[in-house]
């Protein structure tokens, strides 16, 4: 069964075509690689995946739900998450901050320093990480 279904992925910006009707099929257990060339779409389609381009037309499919596009909580609780090329650390946060800065944990608009701690905590021990402190 496969994990992961996109379909008729379609994306422009302006007059330039970023994906034309792209898809691929990737199955549970299984490594896959996009390849390609400068400009083939491969950035584009990670971005539609995490939810922060929404395609033009197109649908994604994991563990055959189809996915609502272009939000990112939903494509993290769907389980997709981007690593990306370029580190981008913010040095005046912690390490749980920097773990969670898309979508800090608040209470009546502040963050909760305790929810943030548990979250990263959290995120570590799946990453197999016990021994760093996220409140550093």
């Amino acid at each position: 069964m496969n994990v992961l279904e996109v379909s008729g992925l379609t994306k422009y910006y302006g007059d330039s075509v970023a994906l034309d009707n792209a898809g691929i099929s990737v199955g549970a257990g299984v490594i896959h690689a996009i390849v390609g060339e400068n400009g083939a779409g491969k950035s584009t389609m990670v971005k539609v995946l995490s939810g922060m381009v929404t395609p033009d037309s197109g649908e994604v499919k994991i563990d055959g739900t189809v996915l609502e596009l272009g939000v990112p909580k939903v494509s993290r609780s769907a389980g997709v998450f981007t690593a990306f090329q370029e580190l981008s650390l913010l040095p005046n946060l912690t390490v749980a901050e920097n773990l969670l800065i898309a979508e800090l944990p608040t209470r009546s608009g502040v963050v909760s320093r305790r929810a943030v701690q548990g979250q990263a905590a959290k995120i570590l021990k799946e990453w197999g990480v016990d021994d760093l402190d996220p409140g550093l």
